[in-house]
């Protein structure tokens, strides 16, 4: 079967067709390279911006309760103030939503004041006094004799716990 021939007509209809089309796909193929760099790099900023905004905040909520031990503990070395501690340990666990309770040990690990908020439903007398001083928590302290804050001491209000090794009774 011969090849149909291709006249002159078509041929310009097509090398027209392709002269036209050819430089508006390079043109949009260019464009669409550039929006997308650019919407890379836009996306890229704010990520960092939020990334930034994020850390703030979370060194901000992280650094209310460091502060509300340190001044705990600068109160606590007031000997004037001591009569007022527990009121205080009550108001500032109450107020800062982080802790369940606040406790003040002496230099020998024992329970000397304690700030418990209403939803935590502990026995003041219970915990007043005890020895803390065998918690492996407590029994890693540095030898200085500045205060210092305790990373963990978790009383569950919904169970009864050994206030030294947080285990259920």
């Amino acid at each position: 079967m011969p090849t149909p021939k291709t006249g002159l007509k078509q041929g310009l209809a097509l090398f027209t067709l392709a002269a036209i089309l050819l430089p508006i796909v390079v043109i949009g193929i260019m464009l669409l390279t550039y929006h997308e760099r650019t919407t890379l790099n836009d996306i890229n900023r704010q990520n960092v911006r939020m990334a930034t905004a994020i850390r703030d905040d979370v060194n901000t909520f992280l650094e209310a309760p460091l502060r509300t031990v340190s001044s705990v503990a600068q109160f606590s070395l007031d000997s004037d103030a001591a009569a007022h501690l527990d009121g205080l340990l009550v108001r500032m666990v109450e107020g800062s939503g982080f802790y369940e309770s606040i406790m003040v040990l002496d230099k020998d690990g024992i329970v000397r004041s304690l700030g418990a908020s209403n939803d935590a439903r502990l026995n003041r007398s219970d915990y007043l006094g005890i020895d803390l001083s065998r918690a492996d928590h407590i029994n890693q302290r540095p030898t200085a004799a500045a205060p210092r804050l305790v990373r963990h001491l978790h009383f569950a209000p919904h169970r009864k716990a050994d206030p030294v090794t947080d285990t259920p009774l």
